[in-house]
C-alpha cells in the first residue's frame, strides 16, 4: 500500500491534494492500494469521489508534529511500502520518524533543506538545474533517488499525449485560471476590470472558479451582466476539453502550467505564493511563457495583465512558436513514471 500525506484548504489551495491524486491513480491501474493521510476533512468529498480510502487526524495542517502519536501507530498498523509526503509544513524530524515504517517519499519545489527521504520528486521546469548533489553533500546526508524536470509532472489521465492544438491566428476565446482557493482575488480583480474597459471586449473569458474561491457571489453577479465577454467554469471534469477550446490562457504558475503545456497553450502567468516564483521565473527564462509578474501587493495587476494578454493575442508568430515548444516540455505521463518508480523502488527493498 502507498499512502499519501497531503493536505487542501482555502489557505494552501488544492494542487497538493490534486497531483498526489493523479498519483495514486496510476499506481491504483498498475495495482496498488493507496490510503490519503490529511489533518482535516476538508477535502474529503474529493478523495472520496476519487474511490480512494481516507484517514483525518483533525489536527492543524501547519504544525504536523503534532500528528505523529496519531501517524505512527497507523504506520505500524498498516506497513505501507511507501508514504508520499506533499507538505511545506513537514520537518527533518517528522520525516526521520516516518521513515523508520517506510519507504518516503518527498513531493519538493522549493530545495531548501537535504530532506531524508528515499525518493525526491521535482517535476518543476527548474528541477533538473538545482544541484542536489552539492545539497545532500553539505549536509553529510545520504542522496535519495531523484526524478526530477517536466517528465514527471503528475498530470491527470486526460493530460497525456496530447497534440498541439493548431495556433488560430485570430484569438477568440481565453482560458484564465486563478487556483483552488484564489485568496488573492484575482478572478475577481480581472472580471471586474473586464467588466469596466470596453477595449478588448472581442474576446470571450472562460475563468476556472476553484471549489474554495471567496468571491462566487460576485463574479457570478459580473458575469451574468457580461455573458457575452465572461462566462464562469466550476467543478470542471474535462478540463483538457476547455483548455483545448481556448487559444490561449492566464495561469498562476501552479500544476496547471504543466496541464497548459501539455495542451500547447501560449500562455501568460503570474504568482501569488512565494513557492511559484521559481517557476513562473523558469518559463519566462526559457521563453516558453511570458511573467507578469506578482499579484500581491499589486494595484496595477489586472491593468497590466490585460496589456498583456492583448499583445501575446495579437502576435501570432509568438504564440505558435510557445506553443510548439511548451507542448514538446510535457508528455502528460509523468505519474505513471513516478507510480512505476515508487513500486519497482518498493519492490526492490522487499
Amino acid at each position: 500500500m502507498i499512502v499519501f500525506r497531503a493536505d487542501g484548504n482555502e489557505i494552501i489551495g488544492s494542487g497538493h491534494i490534486m497531483r498526489c491524486l493523479s498519483i495514486a491513480k496510476a499506481a491504483r491501474n498498475a495495482g496498488e492500494t493507496c490510503c490519503f493521510i490529511m489533518a482535516d476533512k476538508k477535502f474529503v468529498p474529493v478523495v472520496e469521489e476519487a474511490g480512494f480510502r481516507h484517514v483525518s487526524f483533525n489536527t492543524d495542517f501547519r504544525n504536523m508534529q503534532k500528528e505523529l502519536d496519531d501517524v505512527l501507530p497507523f504506520l505500524e498498523k498498516e506497513k505501507p511500502s511507501c508514504v508520499v509526503v506533499d507538505s511545506y509544513c513537514t520537518t527533518e524530524e517528522y520525516l526521520e520518524k516516518i521513515c523508520k515504517y517506510s519507504l518516503v517519499v518527498y513531493m519538493d519545489d522549493l530545495a531548501v533543506s537535504a530532506y531524508p527521504v528515499d525518493v525526491l520528486v521535482n517535476y518543476n521546469i527548474y528541477g533538473k538545474k538545482i544541484d542536489y548533489a552539492q545539497l545532500y553533500h553539505d549536509q553529510s546526508r545520504t542522496l535519495p533517488r531523484l526524478l526530477l524536470g517536466p517528465e514527471y509532472a503528475p498530470l491527470r489521465k486526460e493530460f497525456r499525449g496530447l497534440k498541439r492544438k493548431k495556433q488560430r491566428k485570430r484569438v477568440e476565446n481565453i482560458l484564465v485560471s486563478t487556483g483552488g482557493s484564489d485568496h488573492e482575488h484575482v478572478a475577481l480583480r480581472l472580471t471586474q476590470y473586464i467588466a469596466d474597459h470596453e477595449s478588448g471586449n472581442h474576446y470571450k473569458y472562460h475563468f476556472v472558479i476553484g471549489a474554495m474561491n471567496p468571491d462566487v457571489s460576485k463574479l457570478t453577479q459580473i458575469a451574468e451582466e457580461f455573458p457575452e465577454r465572461i462566462t464562469l467554469h466550476q467543478n470542471v471534469m474535462q478540463m483538457e476539453q476547455l483548455m483545448q477550446s481556448c487559444d490561449m490562457a492566464v495561469s498562476a504558475a501552479g500544476s496547471t502550467l504543466y496541464e497548459l503545456c501539455a495542451c500547447g497553450i501560449p500562455t501568460i502567468t503570474y504568482v501569488l505564493a512565494d513557492n511559484q516564483i521559481l517557476g513562473a521565473l523558469g518559463f519566462c527564462e526559457q521563453a516558453l511563457m511570458l511573467y507578469v509578474g506578482d499579484c500581491r501587493n499589486n494595484e496595477n495587476f489586472a491593468e497590466q495583465v490585460m496589456q498583456m494578454v492583448f499583445r501575446l493575442a495579437d502576435n501570432f508568430q509568438l504564440r505558435e512558436q510557445m506553443a510548439e515548444q511548451v507542448n514538446k516540455l510535457v508528455t502528460g505521463n509523468g505519474a505513471e513514471k513516478i507510480a512505476k518508480a515508487l513500486i519497482a523502488l518498493s519492490a526492490s527493498r522487499g
